[in-house]
């Protein structure tokens, strides 16, 4: 299937398949499973249908998943603390992060989110060492 199951924090893919919107895709024992709206299909094993990711979610997944790994070593590489978890959700992203080496190091904690300052408006220094 190239319906991602999600795992990691990010989500499981959307889309339809065999005409019918995918609502949910798991991973069960060594199977991948779609959860399709409506009645369940009945019909042979083993048949071809066609399948649609929506690819607008998946790119926007993408985009957060490697955005956070960036953001990760960024802070890394600043001597600040590790990732813990990443969870990407419909409304909200949240990374967990290595609180005990903030506190040690009594560094400043400071909070801000995207919604009270654009993304645009951040500025975030990056050097080559």
């Amino acid at each position: 299937t190239a319906f991602y199951p999600g795992g990691g924090g990010q989500p499981a893919d959307r889309g339809t398949l065999a005409g019918r919107a995918v609502v949910a895709v798991e991973e069960r024992d060594d199977d991948v499973v779609h959860v399709l709206d409506g009645e369940p299909v009945t019909g042979p094993d083993g048949v071809t249908v066609h399948g649609e990711l929506d690819a607008a979610r998946r790119l926007d997944y993408m985009t957060q998943h490697t955005g956070q790994h960036l953001l990760s070593q960024c802070l890394l590489e600043a001597g600040g603390p590790a990732t813990v978890s990443v969870h990407f959700g419909e409304e909200t992203t949240t990374i967990e992060l290595a609180a005990e080496s903030v506190v040690k190091k009594g560094l400043p904690v400071p909070a801000a989110t995207t919604r009270t300052r654009p993304l645009s408006r951040w500025r975030i220094a990056l050097r080559r060492s």
